[in-house]
């Protein structure tokens, strides 16, 4: 004797209020890294509005560096201010130009001290909050821009 189908077979409501969240992404390409990044936060149930979660600086035409975040802005904002002051910027979203005493390293020394600054930040100002809960995901490239003879490919550094 075969079963006999469900009559009401529905698939399960979910339960609670549907989650918000920021989405983030990062894809090696022929030529380079296409980044993305929503540009809107939400406080649930009260406003939306649009931020700037992808930051960008050009560094005296050799450098390129790009920063995708999710999570809460102000803290994102907060992370690229810090880092920015690596090349003695002001933590603007969008830095093009030329920077007098940018430090010439190499692709993986900026990687480097980027991990490392992005590290304090955190222990100083959002773990001692309790605001770990929070979290905070970023997506960073560094790319040196100048061109190498032997190769068509630019050197970048794609990393969480």
């Amino acid at each position: 004797m075969t079963p006999k189908p469900l009559k009401y077979c529905r698939l399960p409501r979910p339960t609670g209020k549907p989650v918000r969240m920021t989405m983030i992404g990062a894809m090696n390409c022929a030529d380079g890294v296409a980044i993305l990044a929503d540009s809107q936060e939400t406080i649930t149930d009260y406003a939306k509005w649009d931020v700037r979660k992808i930051k960008v600086a050009f560094l005296n035409e050799s450098l390129r560096v790009v920063m995708a975040g999710a999570g809460d802005a102000d803290t994102i904002d907060m992370i690229w201010e810090y880092v920015s002051k690596l090349w003695h910027g002001k933590g603007q979203s969008y830095l093009m130009g030329w920077m007098p005493d940018v430090p010439q390293l190499s692709v993986t020394e900026w990687r480097e001290k980027i991990v490392t600054i992005v590290r304090s930040a955190t222990k100083k100002t959002i773990i001692p909050q309790g605001r770990l809960q929070d979290g905070v995901q970023l997506i960073w490239l560094v790319q040196d821009l100048t061109k190498k003879s032997d190769t068509p490919y630019r050197e970048i550094e794609l990393f969480r």
